[in-house]
């Protein structure tokens, strides 16, 4: 196998936040792989400006980003074709590859490829900015989470969470934040046209949320 996988991180949708280096890549290479909805995917939208060379969408569920089986075995071997061939292969994603990213499903079914990762902007870092939120600072204690329930722990040990996913049990979930002190905000759909930032996570509370609903918070004494 003489070709090379990329996975290179776009940031949180905007284009203005993809890397020099990114584009760079993604001008050089001989096809790109991007995941798809519906409708075309976000990370495609944001490099289409870009690209001039063969793109092959990978179907999945956007809301419960889950690949159909027998389609992403298909789009793995093509990937894998290509790159027995020689050829270059970026696959694009939001955020960053290696945090929460479908990408690292491709990796792991060709482990043989040579690759190679090209950082980006992490959702939760932009969803931070937006919120004008500071995360840590000195040796303050940050942890990443996928929601759902996590041990109590976590809320004693560290001084700020990002909370992904954050919609499920989310007045559950505010509850629990405000007994330990924490005070946050929360960022719908961050990176969609729809984008909606709430700098008050309570404000949420009782409505139904999407599946792409981010928390940061922190706690208010430090």
């Amino acid at each position: 196998m003489s070709g090379k996988l990329y996975g290179v991180g776009l940031g949180p949708g905007d284009p203005e936040l993809v890397t020099l280096k990114a584009v760079r890549i993604l001008q050089n290479v001989d096809v790109v792989v991007a995941p798809q909805g519906e409708k075309e995917g976000l990370a495609y939208q944001v490099v289409k400006p870009y690209l001039k060379q063969t793109v092959l969408f990978v179907p999945f569920t956007m809301e419960k980003t889950q690949v159909p089986v027998s389609l992403f075995h298909e789009a793995v071997e093509q990937v894998r074709g290509y790159l027995t061939e020689g050829k270059m292969v970026a696959f694009v994603t939001l955020g960053d590859p290696l945090l929460y990213s479908t990408f690292l499903t491709l990796w792991r079914s060709i482990p043989e490829a040579e690759v190679e990762v090209i950082p980006g902007v992490s959702s939760f870092q932009a969803a931070a900015a937006k919120l004008k939120f500071p995360l840590v600072q000195g040796r303050e204690r940050l942890a990443i989470l996928p929601g759902g329930d996590f041990p109590e722990e976590i809320l004693e040990c560290f001084q700020s969470l990002v909370i992904f996913k954050a919609a499920k049990n989310y007045d559950r979930l505010v509850e629990r934040l405000k007994r330990w002190s924490f005070r946050g905000g929360t960022v719908v759909r961050l990176g969609f046209p729809e984008e909606v930032v709430h700098p008050e996570m309570e404000g949420l509370c009782g409505k139904e949320l999407p599946y792409f609903s981010l928390l940061v918070a922190r706690k208010a004494d430090s």
